[in-house]
């Protein structure tokens, strides 16, 4: 499922998948340059937010392949319409 992100936590995001794609991060490094260099915290919906991203959340979104432009479908991988 892919994450809500605005305009403001997007850059960010688009910078933890560059350091990712450079092949020299451990996804345990990336989590903690997020949390700890950058201090990434979710966006605040009233009482909701304003915390740190999970180290899972941070594995997943790595891993899931909607953000490389594909969809999976019944198993298989297929070209997404979207911007990857």
């Amino acid at each position: 499922m892919p994450f809500p992100w605005d305009e403001n936590e997007f850059p960010v995001i688009q910078r933890l998948f560059a350091y990712a794609l450079t092949g020299e991060y451990t996804v345990m490094r990336l989590y903690r340059m997020l949390k700890d260099d950058w201090k990434f915290r979710t966006s605040t919906r009233g009482r909701l937010g304003g915390t740190p991203l999970s180290y899972v959340s941070v594995y997943s979104m790595l891993r899931n392949p909607f953000y490389a432009g594909t969809i999976v479908w019944n198993g298989e991988l297929y070209p997404g319409r979207h911007t990857p």
